[in-house]
């Protein structure tokens, strides 16, 4: 090799990249950074609503399961529509109790013990509250829904440590959502038999801005959620959807995201 050549090319080692070469280079990586990652963060949101409706799933069995003990047939162990109580469902019907926790939330249940007030047995803290957003660290994300009928003029009698309680709501039993039929005419339901495959058991919370409505500080944000049906099935309700679907289930008069009070 000439002299002229081997001094050629100790310069363009010497050269290096350029600026303009690591500019170029920084921009591209830029750009498959931004197209990306969105997919992942869509990729992730879709597995974490795929394993919040396996859980959702696990819980509706559980209703079975738990009616198939209770002489009168009820689907819930819920004193009333506020109590969201969960501890009757763990360990007893569901072997683990991660599967109270949807994925896409930060809510854990400790080991922390309490003794529930009612049944006066051993159990975990917070398996008997709602966590209070998706961000909350403790408490459980779904939320169960045992009662339907709001000021229908029906209600059910329970007794809680012997003494006898009226509560202003239609219990759901394997009798009552068979043959329940809808009171108010909100969305022209007035007469409509909804049945088990319509009317909710359990629901992603939708109770933490907006009262049973998607929000922002819900499990899956502003887009909907997921409803474990009577009938055992889990479906994705949209936000477009959820009022309609609520008040099908639920019976409240119901026709916009507010409440008529």
């Amino acid at each position: 090799m000439k002299a002229k050549d081997r001094n050629k090319i100790q310069y363009s080692m010497q050269q290096g990249v350029t600026l303009v070469e690591v500019m170029v280079v920084l921009a591209v990586v830029v750009m498959l950074l931004s197209i990306l990652l969105p997919a992942l963060g869509k990729s992730r949101a879709t597995t974490r609503k795929t394993i919040c409706r396996s859980n959702l799933r696990q819980l509706s069995l559980s209703t079975i399961l738990y009616s198939n003990d209770d002489s009168k047939g009820v689907l819930v162990a819920q004193l009333e529509p506020d109590d969201q109580n969960l501890s009757w469902l763990y360990p007893r019907y569901i072997p683990n109790r991660s599967l109270l926790n949807c994925p896409a939330t930060l809510n854990r249940i400790s080991e922390k013990p309490r003794v529930d007030q009612i049944s006066g047995e051993p159990t975990l803290a917070e398996l008997t509250f709602l966590a209070t957003d998706g961000k909350s660290r403790s408490g459980v994300s779904y939320m169960q829904t045992g009662w339907m009928g709001w000021r229908t003029g029906s209600s059910t009698t329970i007794e809680i440590k012997g003494r006898t309680w009226e509560v202003p709501f239609t219990r759901k039993t394997v009798e009552t959502v068979n043959h329940y039929e809808h009171f108010w005419n909100a969305f022209s339901l007035k007469g409509i038999i909804p049945g088990p495959s319509q009317i909710w058991i359990f629901n992603d919370n939708n109770y933490a801005d907006q009262i049973h409505f998607p929000d922002r500080l819900d499990n899956h944000g502003i887009f909907g959620g997921n409803v474990a049906f009577v009938d055992g099935h889990v479906e994705w309700v949209s936000a477009s959807k959820y009022v309609y679907s609520y008040e099908l289930s639920q019976d409240d008069n119901r026709e916009t995201i507010g409440f008529k009070y």
